[in-house]
């Protein structure tokens, strides 16, 4: 399956399952939004990930982060 010229958005991608499933969709080419409250463990991410992987680092319960991820990641598929 191609993920070609899509956009996810994968929540918890610091760690586990959610960092997995964020790697697994940078190397099938989607283009990828990981979201996790630690900076720290999303910059370990980037680096082991393609140029299509973007981190916002953030507490989704958080309504003004929310507001900030709506605003700087765009449409998501």
């Amino acid at each position: 399956m191609t993920f070609s010229n899509k956009t996810v958005l994968v929540a918890g991608a610091s760690s586990g399952i959610g960092r997995e499933t964020a790697l697994m969709f940078a190397a099938a080419d989607a283009q990828v939004i990981a979201v996790a409250r630690s900076a720290d463990k999303l910059a370990g991410l980037k680096a082991e990930a393609r140029d299509n992987l973007q981190t916002i680092a953030g507490d989704l319960t958080d309504p003004a982060f929310t507001e900030r991820l709506v605003s700087e990641s765009g449409a998501v598929d």
